[in-house]
């Protein structure tokens, strides 16, 4: 990963934006990264994976949901309908 500094963004921006299509680049200020740039692919691989993983999680949360519905001996469709009502 390539490294610039703060205070040489404004200049090197034109060059950067080649340089980001192959490789990203953390921005320094005062010794430590505050930001990177990054291809608009890997930021959108990025939130696609992120999105993938929560629906994964929503999907193992909501079976799980059901089976402790079921266990208890309740009616999933009346639950949700009783918390609307609270909701209200």
């Amino acid at each position: 990963m390539r490294e610039i500094l703060e205070s040489e963004i404004a200049t090197e921006l034109p060059g950067l934006l080649s340089v980001v299509e192959r490789e990203s680049i953390a921005i320094r200020s005062d010794g430590r990264s505050v930001a990177y740039l990054i291809s608009a692919q890997q930021f959108e691989s990025t939130s696609e994976f992120k999105r993938q993983r929560l629906l994964e999680a929503s999907r193992a949360l909501s079976d799980e949901i059901e089976q402790n519905v079921a266990r208890h001996g309740l009616d999933l469709d009346e639950l949700m309908r009783d918390l609307d009502r609270k909701q209200k």
